[in-house]
This record gives C-alpha cells, structure tokens and sequence, in this order.
C-alpha cells in the first residue's frame, strides 16, 4: 500500500512537466547570445562614433548585466518550477542584479553632480 502511494505520488507530481525542452532550452539560449550580441554591438558602436563618455559606457552595461540577469532568472524558473535555486544560483543572480542598480545608481549621481 505504502509503495504505490508512493510510486503514484511520483508519477501524479510529475506528469504535468513537459519531458521535452529542448526548444525551450533553445529559446533561452537563443534570447541570451542575442542580448550579449546586442550589448557588444552597441559597445563598438559608441566606441568608433567616439561616444566614450562615462555615462553612456556605464548605462551600456548596466542594462547588459541587468538584462543577462533577469535571463537567467527567466531560464531558470521556467525550466525549473518545482526546484529551489541553489544558493550559489541565486548568490550569482542577486550579484548581477546589485551591479546593474549600481550601475543605475552612478549614473543618477553623475548627472545630479553635472
């Protein structure tokens, strides 16, 4: 009795993630080197216009760093939805996060000094 509650347990909690994910998988890489593309892009461009003011590179990868974030944080709670990031996971998500709202936060305070 006990081993197939359990075994039905296992399969009833199971049942509703897709076995296939591999075009998910696909998608989020795809969304990931496609917002590292655009941020070094955008990084050549301000470099060969001579746009190389201190605002400008700092706003540049802010959003790259807070956009790569919050990717990862996407891939990870779709893929993943029954399990807990591990704590090292959310140690690095949280990081990007803080350096992005720094980057953020120097920008106001360089433009409130100017």
């Amino acid at each position: 009795m006990f081993i197939s509650l359990l075994s039905t347990k296992k399969i009833a909690s199971d049942s509703w993630m897709s076995l296939d994910n591999k075009g998910l998988i696909d998608c989020q890489w795809f969304s990931f080197w496609l917002c590292l593309f655009l941020t070094a892009l955008l990084t050549i461009f301000l470099v060969l216009f001579g746009l190389e003011i201190i605002e400008i590179i700092i706003a540049t990868f802010s959003m790259g760093i807070s956009s790569t974030s919050q990717l990862l944080r996407l891939s990870s709670a779709r893929t993943a939805m029954c399990h807990l990031l591990h704590p090292e996971e959310r140690e690095v998500l949280d990081t990007l996060d803080a350096i992005g709202m720094a980057g953020v936060g120097t920008l106001v305070v360089l433009y409130l000094l100017a």
